[in-house]
């Protein structure tokens, strides 16, 4: 399975539709912090420890 999102020849599809989904989360007030938030808090060692539905 090739990724496409580091091909060239899908920037400007790639960029679209990221500008969608940034303004799609600013108008839901998804405010999704940096993947070090989440990570140092409810991952440990590759597992899953809590969720946003699921709170330990």
């Amino acid at each position: 399975m090739s990724n496409l999102a580091r091909s060239p020849d899908f920037n400007e599809q790639k960029e679209r539709l990221k500008t969608y989904m940034y303004e799609k989360m600013k108008s839901i007030g998804d405010n999704f912090d940096s993947n070090l938030h989440y990570r140092s808090r409810w991952v440990k060692n590759r597992k899953i420890l809590r969720t946003a539905t699921l709170k330990r």
